[in-house]
């Protein structure tokens, strides 16, 4: 009766060599039926996995003292790079990301259409969404 069901997402599908596979959500969704109970979702796309990547992002910037972060502005600084416009683009936008979906792995012709707000743009890969950051001014030079 007191037990919760977490789930690491619910992802509908990913891309593997042979084609696309069903992911953790339709089998999530089966449990949340089967028990009445609402999953908890801690991976994507869930406000707390976001969180949790940015603080992960600032405890590794090498500071190596406590950090207070403003996980808001944080996020609002921060731009998702994915092939899932769902959980990857949306999901982002949805806690005050920017994003930018790009057409590999899991994506397919119009899913940019499964948005519900518009991703920053729609690029071939991540290299084209590094080139569209730089020409936008949203990211200076990385590496030597």
């Amino acid at each position: 009766e007191r037990s919760e069901l977490i789930a690491c997402n619910k992802g509908r599908y990913f891309g593997r060599n042979d084609g696309l596979s069903l992911m953790a959500g339709p089998f999530v969704a089966a449990l949340e039926f089967a028990t009445g109970r609402q999953a908890i979702v801690v991976g994507k796309p869930s406000r707390a996995f976001f969180e949790e990547a940015l603080l992960d992002v600032v405890a590794g910037s090498g500071s190596g003292a406590a950090v207070d972060v403003d996980v808001e502005g944080g996020l609002s600084r921060c731009v998702m790079i994915g092939d899932d416009a769902v959980d990857d683009v949306q999901g982002a936008m949805d806690v005050g990301m920017k994003a930018i979906l790009v057409r590999t792995g899991k994506y397919r012709e119009g899913d940019e259409a499964r948005c519900r707000t518009p991703p920053l743009a729609v690029v071939d890969d991540v290299a084209a969404a590094v080139a569209f950051l730089r020409s936008e001014g949203l990211v200076g030079h990385v590496g030597g």
